[in-house]
């Protein structure tokens, strides 16, 4: 056995925010076909017409931290050019900015897992 207790806490923590920042006009082009080569197995990134939760649930896959979306965007984009490294922020930054989009650190309060040895087994 392995004498462990699970509970839920809110923690402060450090995460990648996705926010909208300038027109996003350019990111709902809906006249290709979806597609999209985000995975590690594509030298050239992007995303056509398909959903934003695509896109930030890869850079969770990625990030040592959390990432957040918090666009308010729920329909389909698309984004061209972006960085192989989808972790080298500053490149990440660049590709976004065309497509009104952002990244940014912050501190947010998370709900989350906490797994502790029980204390009350020696």
């Amino acid at each position: 056995a392995f004498h462990l207790t699970v509970e839920e806490e809110v923690r402060s923590q450090r995460c990648l925010v996705l926010i909208k920042k300038g027109r996003t006009d350019k990111l709902f082009d809906t006249s290709m076909a979806p597609d999209f080569t985000l995975d590690k197995f594509f030298n050239k990134r992007y995303i056509h017409n398909m959903s934003i939760k695509l896109f930030y649930n890869t850079l969770n896959e990625v990030s040592p931290i959390p990432v957040l979306d918090a666009t308010g965007i729920s329909c389909n984009i698309t984004m061209d050019d972006l960085p192989y490294q989808l972790m080298d922020i500053p490149a990440l930054k660049q590709a976004l900015a065309p497509y009104g989009l952002d990244v940014n650190y912050e501190i947010r309060n998370l709900e989350m897992c906490v797994i502790r040895k029980d204390a009350n087994i020696k």
